[in-house]
């Protein structure tokens, strides 16, 4: 049992099964496969967020008379929808055809429709944690602030837009006057070969014509900081970031002997994988988790998706710390932990400083490790044959 635990086998073996364990609690990782899933937008970059100056009162009602007449008439963008949105409220008001115009298809039921008035969309995560995954959702009635709506569709699990904190999507009345604290705005979606600054002029051109309220400017910007910015970029940053950390840890203590075999390497890259893709996956899945069930845990999960990023970063650098401060005290040989530890030499001595000596099991040799940082290097010391016996007579 002692040798079992002390091979190379036994790390290896633990650490494969608790990546074994981890996809059987997850379902295969499905939150860190979510992380690689395309967002469920079309040609996001297509996609121009039309700003119209003004107050914010008198800019909703002017772009509540404007965007039918943009629609109708802007030979430049294929559609155009309106909004009007809170970034930290759960509810978002949209025209019929903001999600055609995103181009987000539903995860289950429909989109809204011109007729629609007490019709709702839920987001994904709001499905999930409010609503209990109910497979039954579609068609049910709500409660949204007090007013009854029945629930049209769901929305795809990786979609938001505007903000993230919306869970619940209903049709805006553009001849309604907003509620104080709202924005509002309209999302267009460009057509082939068109630029934001020719339909921003165009759309100026048609505001002035139809003299709807004061001539004001029109702004069209990037509509992509009002989406989703994919995970994977944080994941890959915090890894090299982590990774960074942890080899520079491993710079200061780990000093490199003569050249090692493919057995030696090979297990240590091993190693090197697992103790990189333990704590990335964790922190996928738990990145994933808290993502689901942000309509219930509110700020907890702002806190939870920091938290657990700090983590990962400590666990990630300390287990490559580990991994090579492992495989330091392992044979080169036979790649054993090395035993029988004994401190020589003088911490305050300069011609016999303090050094750890090891012994590998099997009797292949013995290792010399300097006590404090200096520039010395390991020392490994192959031992003859006739070492053998006393080694086999040791374990006996």
């Amino acid at each position: 049992m002692q040798a079992l635990l002390h091979g190379p086998e036994f790390v290896l073996g633990a650490g494969i099964s608790l990546l074994i364990l981890m996809a059987v609690c997850t379902h295969g990782f499905r939150g860190a496969r979510s992380t690689f899933a395309p967002l469920p937008i079309q040609d996001p970059g297509a996609l121009v967020s039309v700003q119209y100056s003004g107050r914010p009162s008198d800019r909703a009602a002017t772009l509540g008379r404007l965007i039918p007449l943009w629609r109708a008439k802007s030979a430049l963008a294929t559609d155009l929808a309106g909004y009007r949105y809170a970034y930290n409220v759960p509810r978002a008001w949209v025209s019929w055809n903001f999600f055609a115009v995103v181009g987000t298809p539903p995860a289950a039921g429909r989109l809204l429709q011109p007729d629609d008035r007490n019709a709702a969309l839920l987001s994904y995560p709001a499905w999930r944690s409010l609503y209990r995954a109910n497979p039954r959702i579609v068609g049910a009635s709500i409660q949204v602030e007090g007013q009854p709506y029945t629930v049209v569709g769901v929305l795809p699990e990786l979609f938001w837009a505007l903000s993230p904190a919306v869970n619940v999507w209903t049709p805006l009345d553009l001849d309604a006057q907003p509620r104080p604290g709202l924005r509002s705005g309209a999302v267009a979606r460009l057509r082939p070969g068109a630029t934001a600054v020719q339909l921003g002029t165009e759309l100026a051109a048609l505001a002035r014509a139809a003299n709807v309220g004061r001539p004001r400017a029109v702004r069209l910007l990037s509509f992509s900081s009002q989406l989703p910015w994919p995970d994977v970029y944080l994941y890959l940053g915090g890894t090299l970031f982590a990774m960074i950390s942890g080899l520079v840890l491993v710079a200061r203590e780990h000093r490199h002997t003569a050249a090692r075999g493919w057995r030696y390497w090979t297990f240590l890259t091993a190693k090197t994988v697992l103790a990189v893709a333990i704590p990335l996956l964790a922190w996928m899945e738990a990145g994933a988790f808290f993502r689901t069930f942000q309509p219930v845990l509110g700020a907890g999960a702002v806190i939870g998706r920091i938290a657990a990023a700090l983590v990962f970063l400590g666990a990630c650098s300390g287990a490559l710390w580990w991994t090579f401060a492992e495989q330091r005290r392992r044979c080169p040989t036979c790649l054993r932990q090395l035993t029988m530890p004994v401190t020589l030499g003088s911490p305050a001595s300069v011609f016999e400083p303090a050094l750890t000596e090891l012994i590998c099991p099997n009797g292949h040799g013995a290792l010399s490790l300097p006590e404090n940082e200096t520039d010395r290097p390991d020392r490994w010391v192959v031992l003859d044959s006739s070492w053998g016996e006393l080694f086999k007579n040791e374990s006996k």
